[in-house]
């Protein structure tokens, strides 16, 4: 509950990273069948257990015979929600919305947060809609009012997304043991993610750090010492250290590059352009962690919201705590009277929310440099 209340935003807790070690058994799944097998399977074995959603479709009364509409679609996947308290007739086998949590039959149909409160269960699956979704840009929750169907909570207005939070705090504690969740929302997933400990360990998009060091070890055997001088920037990038990279750019040294490795952008290369290693997980999930990256040397034209690296003798990176670091650009502007200006305060924002923001109040005081821009992830 700490870790739900912090994830969604609703009050800070020292729980930002979930564990994959609780015994809680936490699960994100990639399709709704896949999240509705994964109860099933549970409810087979003994447990209870019950698919919830939040309130993204209408809630229709029954058809005349008494059976459910299919309410819930996504695709292929279409499923009644639980029948209506008001519902009077309805077909066999279809429990009233009292015995939902109950009868074995509700495993058939999919509940909302008006019949999944108040009840527990062994497992529950979460079907997180789009009427909340996370925005990595501004780096908060946004409401989407027009994805709800949930009449008292649109009529909210300034309160829908604490609301919409609620729904899903509500949602995501049904479960004793376990809570598997299915994100409509890419985005919701990914940030979802980056509040997990190595990521989600049952997602194929997981690096397990078995790969991690197989990754390494194929990078490396891809570095070449000696390549003809005629494939250099034309088919071949170098490879620098964060620190060698600044002093290259930066500083005017003379540093030698700890080799050369093929690149292939879809697009000339350049003498701007170089390969270098970002540690650490505050990038995520554009940059995951151990990822080599190309950069642009000499970032000309506005730095706003672009992913750069910097160098600034007063910080340390949290991750690998030295004076490099690779985040997204962004300043206030202070005006003179003759409509010149200079940058009043930077502030180097993380990609991933567990990470704080790095304040430069003077960048003027030749402290601080933008070495090169971000450009993309080697595969």
């Amino acid at each position: 509950m700490s870790w739900i209340n912090n994830t969604l935003g609703i009050k800070r807790t020292a729980h930002v990273i979930w564990d994959q070690h609780e015994e809680f058994d936490f699960q994100i799944l990639q399709s709704p069948f896949d999240l509705e097998n994964a109860i099933r399977g549970k409810v087979a074995k003994g447990f209870t257990g019950r698919v919830t959603a939040g309130f993204c479709w209408d809630w229709s009364l029954p058809n005349e015979d008494g059976t459910l509409k299919n309410d819930v679609v996504i695709g292929e996947y279409k499923r009644p929600w639980d029948a209506k308290p008001e519902a009077k007739r309805l077909a066999p086998g279809i429990p009233k919305a009292s015995l939902w949590a109950y009868d074995p039959n509700g495993i058939n149909q999919v509940g909302c947060v008006y019949t999944a409160q108040g009840f527990e269960f062994d497992y529950v699956g979460v079907i997180f809609g789009e009427d909340l979704v996370y925005d990595f840009d501004k780096q908060e929750w946004i409401g989407n009012s027009q994805k709800s169907s949930d009449r008292v909570v649109r009529r909210s207005k300034q309160k829908f997304v604490d609301l919409v939070k609620n729904t899903y705090r509500v949602l995501l504690s049904r479960g004793m043991k376990g809570c598997y969740v299915y994100f409509m929302n890419k985005d919701t997933e990914r940030f979802f993610k980056s509040r997990i400990e190595g990521g989600n360990v049952r997602s194929d998009e997981t690096l397990t750090v078995s790969k991690l060091l197989n990754g390494e070890e194929e990078f490396v055997k891809r570095i070449l010492q000696d390549i003809d001088s005629s494939l250099k920037f034309k088919e071949y990038l170098p490879v620098y250290s964060l620190a060698a990279a600044a002093g290259a750019f930066g500083e005017g040294m003379d540093v030698k590059e700890m080799g050369w490795v093929r690149v292939d952008l879809g697009k000339p290369l350049n003498k701007k352009l170089f390969v270098a290693k970002v540690v650490g997980k505050s990038m995520e999930p554009l940059i995951p962690y151990g990822s080599h990256c190309v950069f642009s040397a000499n970032v000309v034209g506005s730095r706003a919201n672009k992913i750069v690296l910097v160098q600034h003798n007063s910080i340390s990176d949290v991750d690998t705590g030295g004076k490099y670091t690779v985040k997204k650009y962004t300043s206030k502007k202070k005006y003179a009277p003759d409509e010149t200006w200079e940058h009043d305060e930077i502030t180097l924002l993380p990609l991933n929310p567990a990470y704080a923001p790095i304040m430069i109040p003077n960048s003027n005081d030749g402290e601080f440099m933008v070495i090169a821009e971000f450009v993309t992830v080697l595969k």
